[in-house]
């Protein structure tokens, strides 16, 4: 968990936002932020419509799953990035 002028970032990496221990030790060392930078394929669509606010309530944290869009050597992701607030509440998202 990093200090970025007053505001505690803590940092999930794809695959880490599935489990709900790693957000909560963020959590527990000060985080006020989650970020999750992820690489979401098709078939992951329940992980982008649910993770991110499950983990922000969990947690009583802001929470951002950052996806990529595109195609890149056959596999196209899906976007749906999204900020949840402390109480799992989608506040901001971006289109698939």
């Amino acid at each position: 968990v990093h200090d970025y002028h007053g505001l505690r970032v803590g940092m999930n990496i794809c695959y880490d936002g599935g489990f709900p221990e790693s957000a909560r030790c963020l959590t527990l060392l000060g985080a006020d932020l989650i970020v999750l930078p992820t690489n979401w394929p098709p078939g992951a669509e329940c992980a982008a419509d649910y993770t991110s606010n499950a983990r922000a309530m969990e947690n009583v944290v802001y929470y951002m799953a950052v996806n990529r869009v595109g195609t890149e050597r056959d596999v196209t992701f899906i976007g749906g990035s999204r900020i949840c607030d402390p109480l799992g509440k989608t506040i901001a998202a971006a289109d698939r």
